[in-house]
């Protein structure tokens, strides 16, 4: 008897030190309401281009861009002829299919990412 009464005092204890956590958990949401709300997304380096080019168009062809101040110049070639590029779908090509695409400049084909 007195063996479970030890461990029924311990388990209380051991509860009444868990009540003590709920204040970090109230930190922990202060944090996710001050950056947003919560999990903030992530991103990539870059988007790769020349992979959804060859994919989308076939084997061959890859990603150029036709004006080095204009984020949206990218184009696949493919045998000289240049096609579209939807950088929505490449960033789900290489990642997942909730993916999109962003840029930091409109000036800069270089600064386009994946968010997801």
């Amino acid at each position: 008897m007195r063996n479970k009464f030890g461990k029924l005092v311990s388990a209380i204890v051991l509860m009444g030190g868990l009540l003590l956590l709920p204040p970090l958990a109230v930190a922990a949401s202060d944090t996710a309401s001050a950056n947003g709300g919560g999990i903030q997304p992530m991103t990539t380096g870059g988007v790769n281009v020349t992979a959804w080019c060859g994919w989308y168009y076939g084997g061959g062809a890859y990603g150029v861009v036709l004006n080095g101040n204009d984020a949206y110049s990218w184009r696949c070639n493919r045998s000289g002829s240049y096609y579209g590029v939807d950088m929505n779908s490449a960033c789900r090509y290489e990642y997942y299919s909730w993916a999109y695409a962003a840029f930091s400049d409109v000036h800069n084909p270089w600064s386009w990412y994946c968010v997801f």
